[in-house]
């Protein structure tokens, strides 16, 4: 947590000696939106630091769906699938 702040802090004194509002605008967005509460997305410390167990899952979802987009009917009989094969896993 220091480690972003000191950080952003160095990134606030380089913004100031760029003319312009753009960096201005992109650092009140960042306070606003991202600095609010850091430790829901800082990974610092953290043993695995990515996203990439989701991604690989949602690619496998992808593909089992079959259609770009489903119709809840379809999607609803999938997850019904989805959480019995899950359960299996789990159960092995």
């Amino acid at each position: 947590r220091d480690k972003i702040l000191s950080g952003l802090d160095e990134i606030r004194e380089a913004a100031d000696l760029l003319p312009g509002l753009p960096m201005i605008r992109l650092l009140e967005y960042f306070d606003k939106n991202w600095m609010l509460d850091i430790d829901l997305w800082n990974v610092y410390g953290f043993d695995s630091r990515t996203n990439n167990i989701c991604e690989g899952y949602h690619n496998r979802m992808n593909s089992r769906i079959y259609r770009n987009h489903p119709n809840i009917w379809h999607f609803i009989d999938f997850m019904k699938a989805e959480e019995k094969r899950v359960q299996n896993i789990v159960l092995q």
